[in-house]
């Protein structure tokens, strides 16, 4: 299977080719129609790719594309395929498709010429904070460079947990749970020298733009609103229990708008699981690293723990609940995050 663009680029290839003996001329400077015309089994959303391939080749190449017409014109039953036709225009052709039809099947063209894109460049982190702020609570060398082996160590383990993600993620969705939290992961990692490790607050901002580009799916959504609701507490605040008080906002944030409480076999499991442990840990005698192993261990607890949970958020929640007999792909991913988190500042 090659992509929409190649197969574009062949089919006008072979239209313009001069050895071909009923070639069409197209020279540079040339006006035309173009007739994206599906055979009777393409989707209306292929069909859109073909016509956008098309059009980019044809002014690739100085043609001007005034008109664009895409739908079923001539079907084969309901053949999978797509047709092109190019038509030289001059004033009088322009008027005349252009001009008033009971014909049912013809598409109405608005008059309007067709505009240029146009391009504008952005940053390559932008920033997810309102007014594009970075200013924050800083750390020192030393810290902000354990928060970057914190970052390098998730990233790792979610790249070498793709495919037994990916494995629980069949039985409950589509099977790329794995390959989305590395995509993300790997984007993370390759922006890596930019990240702004020295204040907490902002790099949480940056790793939220950056997984909601990047990460994609409803994942990627649901990580920007966790990352960026987090980084609220840690404007003003570095110590643990302001790190605490970040886990419960992000968890706050995924309550609020994906819709999805604990117990719904999500994500939220662990994360909540993990918090209350956490917070209770630090309100006792226990060093940060002590409470982060305790919750550790619930996040992971909790995580198994979906194997046996009604779905009631989610893909999963379509899925018969006999199908649903492993641990959950999103609250194993959190269990995996909170895990290396923990060995990455203990020194494993």
């Amino acid at each position: 299977m090659t992509s929409a663009d190649e197969i574009v680029s062949a089919m006008l290839d072979h239209m313009t080719n001069p050895d071909n003996s009923t070639h069409l001329k197209i020279p540079q400077g040339s006006k035309v129609a173009l007739m994206v015309n599906n055979l009777g089994g393409t989707s209306c959303l292929e069909l859109g790719i073909v016509g956008r391939a098309a059009i980019q080749y044809l002014e690739s190449r100085g043609v001007a594309v005034q008109r664009v017409y895409t739908g079923s014109f001539m079907t084969s039953l309901e053949m999978a395929g797509v047709s092109l036709t190019v038509l030289h225009l001059d004033d009088t052709l322009m008027a005349c498709l252009d001009a008033d039809t009971s014909a049912p099947a013809w598409p109405r063209h608005s008059g309007l010429d067709r505009t240029s894109d146009v391009y504008i460049p952005a940053p390559q982190h932008i920033q997810a904070e309102e007014g594009g702020t970075t200013s924050g609570q800083t750390i020192q060398t030393d810290q902000a460079q354990l928060l970057e082996k914190v970052v390098q160590r998730v990233c790792d383990r979610l790249i070498d947990s793709e495919e037994q993600l990916n494995s629980l993620d069949r039985a409950s969705g589509d099977g790329d749970c794995g390959s989305t939290m590395a995509r993300g992961a790997k984007e993370i990692l390759a922006s890596l020298s930019l990240l702004p490790f020295s204040c907490p607050h902002a790099l949480l901002l940056n790793l939220a733009a950056i997984v909601e580009k990047d990460m994609g799916g409803s994942s990627g959504a649901l990580y920007s609103l966790f990352l960026t609701a987090a980084a609220r507490p840690l404007q003003s605040d570095t110590q643990p229990a302001a790190w605490c008080a970040a886990l419960h906002a992000g968890i706050q944030a995924i309550t609020r708008y994906g819709g999805a409480e604990p117990g719904d076999r999500t994500m939220l499991d662990p994360l909540s699981a993990a918090h209350s442990t956490l917070s209770a840990a630090l309100l006792s005698d226990r060093t940060a690293l002590q409470a982060l192993e305790e919750a550790v261990k619930a996040a992971e607890k909790s995580a198994q723990a979906t194997a046996s949970m009604p779905a009631r958020a989610g893909r999963a929640s379509y899925v018969s609940a006999d199908q649903l007999t492993q641990p959950d792909p999103g609250a194993t991913a959190i269990a995996i995050i909170i895990r290396a988190t923990h060995d990455a500042l203990k020194g494993n």
